[in-house]
């Protein structure tokens, strides 16, 4: 009988004390060290707490299992960059369009290649229920804050139609960005992908930003 894959899970309980978020987040900084040498399916909670200099019984106070340890990363990874972009909007809200767009992707694209590989070996061990669930995550999370950027940027009142061209541009660009991911290395890769993406987003947003 085939082993049922289990979904995400949440986290016991999240610290308070100064003492403790330390080591929480000691933990999660050990995920992409461990990833990257083992991969998910290999990497095991033992090895994060070599890593992280944090007990075992520890981390269990905070999480039930693995999964949700890197569950835990995965999303804080997300709301760091995002937290990067909101302050790149404020430093580039004076450049021009073209501009400012092609900051956005490349600022995106040069913190996932920090943790590239470490990304990439999570998508590719991840049972499907918990890979689905992420990234069913990130296109809500980045589809939030794209509209919020557009917003603040462009000075364009929110709209349903304005909306759906967002989410479909956001979804489009993930895909980019996952084929980024998984693809071998290659000289100037991040260059020639900004400025496709930055092409793209320009195109489809063309209508939005000449009305």
């Amino acid at each position: 009988m085939a082993k049922k894959e289990k979904g995400p899970v949440n986290q016991r309980r999240i610290p308070k004390q100064k003492r403790a978020i330390a080591k929480y987040n000691a933990v999660l900084d050990a995920c992409a060290q461990v990833l990257a040498k083992y991969g998910y399916q290999k990497a095991t909670v033992l090895e994060l707490s070599l890593v992280s200099d944090v007990p075992v019984a520890t981390i269990y106070q905070y999480f039930p299992d693995k999964e949700s340890i890197f569950q835990a990363w995965f999303e804080r990874t997300l709301d760091q960059l995002f937290e990067f972009m909101a302050v790149s909007v404020e430093e580039h809200h004076d450049d021009d369009i073209e501009t400012f767009i092609y900051q956005m992707i490349r600022l995106v694209l040069d913190t996932v290649s920090a943790d590239r590989e470490s990304v990439k070996r999570l998508i590719t061990d991840l049972p499907h229920i918990m890979l689905s669930h992420l990234l069913t995550t990130t296109e809500k999370k980045t589809v939030a804050v794209v509209a919020t950027m557009t917003e603040s940027y462009l000075g364009l009142p929110a709209s349903e139609k304005l909306s759906a061209k967002l989410h479909i541009l956001t979804r489009c660009i993930l895909g980019f960005m996952l084929q980024y991911l998984m693809a071998e290395e290659s000289e100037n890769e991040i260059d020639h992908l900004s400025d496709e993406l930055r092409t793209l987003s320009l195109l489809y947003l063309a209508d939005a930003l000449n009305s």
